[in-house]
């Protein structure tokens, strides 16, 4: 009943839930709402990419936002609300505001017996995804953080890693080196694109670290590095079975680009979770009584607008599909070549 309410919190209707899922992916966009759903839908479209699958769904939804101490909620909060089903205050995360431990939809999917995996494009420790497995009151607990991780005992881990403080010796609870801790405890670790493409079902549990913080962004395009499809594959591949899995999987970077007001990263970075969607989607016509595909937002951020009076309304999104860096690569590009003549000139540029 437990697992059916908190799926229920994350927008589902009464009919979608009719049944315990066997496969549950739950698919977050941090800091994504519906300006950046509906601009990067028409972005898609000129584009050649086609309609987002996350806005066929069958069911469509709106929640309010707000955390238990703030109007506007952090992605802490946010997080474990979505995953928890209770508010928190902002920055707290699988913590009530009265100090309870909650338990989150994964952990008792795990403690069903399913397996788990947990996935995202930005540090594994940041506040989405570590909504779903860890129980700290300040979000910025990286080395506890990823305690927690190992203590959720889930099966499955992809994206960023632990910042610089995987062997923080400071920490009041310091065990050792997180990622000596994690292969003790039988975790596979990849990380590059190539031996985490490696791992097969009986490898035991997984860990992808491709970097000390996020990957990067979809429009500065790197090979070296898996995308959130081909994690999410990677998890499919190796969680399906029996027992069934539950998967969360962030496009973490949507927020990053927002909080930048760098428009066209933004519409790339949804894009390419949606293009992690589609893997689900295709999973789910196999196994259409048994999955459960949810997609959301933990809030928006940039405020976003597809318009204004001042232009007429005229709403030219295909123009940024000129853009092909992000703000943050053209920026240290600039920096760099100031480095070198601190005289650049604009035609130099």
């Amino acid at each position: 009943m437990r697992f059916r309410l908190l799926l229920g919190l994350l927008a589902v209707s009464a009919a979608a839930c009719a049944a315990v899922p066997k496969y549950v992916f739950v698919f977050i966009g941090d800091g994504m709402s519906m300006p950046q759903r509906m601009t990067a839908e028409e972005f898609a479209r000129l584009s050649g990419y086609g309609p987002l699958a996350m806005n066929a769904l069958r069911h469509q939804s709106s929640t309010r936002t707000r955390s238990a101490n703030a109007i506007v909620t952090d992605s802490a909060a946010a997080a474990t609300a979505i995953a928890c089903g209770e508010k928190a205050n902002n920055g707290a995360l699988g913590v009530a505001p009265d100090g309870r431990r909650l338990e989150s939809v994964a952990e008792f999917a795990k403690k069903r017996g399913m397996k788990v995996g947990i996935m995202t494009t930005v540090p594994i420790v940041h506040a989405t995804p570590a909504g779903f497995y860890a129980h700290r009151p300040n979000r910025g607990d990286s080395y506890g953080i990823a305690l927690d991780l190992l203590a959720s005992k889930f099966d499955f881990f992809a994206g960023g890693g632990v910042y610089d403080k995987y062997d923080d010796k400071a920490h009041a609870e310091y065990r050792g080196n997180i990622f000596e801790l994690a292969e003790k405890d039988g975790f596979t670790i990849a990380r590059d694109r190539t031996s985490f493409a490696a791992l097969k079902p009986g490898c035991g549990k997984a860990w992808g670290v491709f970097s000390d913080c996020g990957l990067p962004f979809a429009i500065d395009g790197d090979e070296k590095y898996p995308d959130l499809a081909a994690m999410v594959s990677k998890a499919v591949e190796l969680l399906e079975g029996p027992d069934g899995f539950f998967i969360m999987a962030e496009g973490g970077a949507v927020d990053h680009c927002a909080h930048a007001n760098d428009a066209a990263a933004v519409l790339r970075e949804v894009i390419s979770m949606d293009a992690a969607v589609k893997v689900a989607v295709k999973f789910m016509e196999r196994h259409p009584s048994e999955t459960l595909v949810i997609v959301t937002g933990d809030h928006e951020t940039g405020g976003m607008a597809m318009g204004f009076a001042g232009l007429g309304y005229r709403f030219q999104v295909g123009l940024l599909a000129n853009q092909k860096c992000s703000a943050e690569v053209f920026s240290n590009r600039i920096a760099r070549m100031l480095e070198q003549n601190i005289n650049l000139s604009f035609d130099e540029v």
